[in-house]
């Protein structure tokens, strides 16, 4: 499956209709809860497979996170919700894209990112320049994982070692 970056509006619609589709949002900030007084993590749902469960996946920037089943993309929507209250922002969306749409690089043949990136972005295994100043990530089969902005793609580029 070849995924694609979506507004939110699109993402929620295949999400209602039973297509895989990742929604993340990010808190990067002032958190008087923890000891360093600042944080740096992820909230998303997700569905990887059509009509399969939906999951919520959470954690701070650079870890795996925890992965927990939940009842409904309903309910998934509605605390991701929540969070936007409590200072998240909403990072990407994406979907399944149409069949027939391949005409990015194939990682297969060259794959750059040597170790595993950290959730949410751990299933990027090659990043590439796509049009208007952003980077499309890829990967293990070639499919688009989520387009990146310029500066999000050259940190991943400069902490990964790349092959």
């Amino acid at each position: 499956m070849t995924y694609r970056n979506v507004e939110y509006p699109e993402a929620v619609a295949a999400a209602n209709e039973g297509l895989p589709f990742t929604i993340c949002w990010e808190f990067s900030g002032a958190n008087g809860k923890n000891k360093s007084g600042t944080s740096d993590k992820f909230w998303l749902i997700e569905r990887t497979c059509k009509n399969g469960e939906v999951y919520r996946r959470f954690g701070k920037k650079g870890a795996n996170g925890q992965r927990q089943l939940i009842p409904s993309v309903a309910n998934g929507l509605l605390q991701g919700r929540g969070k936007e209250k409590k200072g998240y922002v909403l990072s990407f969306a994406s979907v399944v894209a149409p069949a027939g749409q391949s005409d990015h690089p194939d990682p297969r043949v060259r794959p750059l990112i040597s170790k595993m990136l950290p959730a949410p972005f751990c299933h990027i295994r090659m990043v590439h320049e796509a049009p208007i100043g952003t980077w499309n990530a890829y990967d293990s089969e070639g499919n688009v994982v989520v387009t990146l902005a310029a500066d999000t793609a050259a940190e991943i580029i400069a902490t990964y070692t790349l092959a």
